[in-house]
């Protein structure tokens, strides 16, 4: 679990842990589960997002997720979203995608 690696000091996604989950915050999704990395910790890891500037290729060639669910993902500030889902062929439900806002 995500917070137990953090808990134990042990570096996600090229940040040291410091014990608290809350302490961290992600402004871009650029890339983050690119090539199926860290897709154990989806929902924990997208709860951190906030207001994310861009979801280029955020989940690229994530071909071993099945379901996503984005509904609290805060894409307010995101002005891209090229290749977002670019080759993630067992993706079959992305819940919540009617939800973000894509003005920008």
């Amino acid at each position: 679990m995500l917070s137990e690696n953090i808990a134990e000091g042990k570096e996600i996604f090229g940040v040291e842990g410091t014990g608290k989950i809350a302490d961290f915050v992600i402004t871009s999704g650029e890339q983050l589960f690119y090539n199926g990395n860290r897709t154990d910790y989806v929902q924990e890891i997208l709860a951190m997002c906030e207001g994310i500037s861009s979801a280029t290729e955020m989940f690229c060639n994530c071909r071993d997720l099945t379901e996503l669910d984005v509904s609290n993902l805060d894409t307010s500030k995101c002005t891209t979203m090229y290749q977002a889902f670019y080759n993630c062929g067992n993706l079959q439900e992305i819940k919540g995608i009617s939800k973000l806002d894509v003005s920008n």
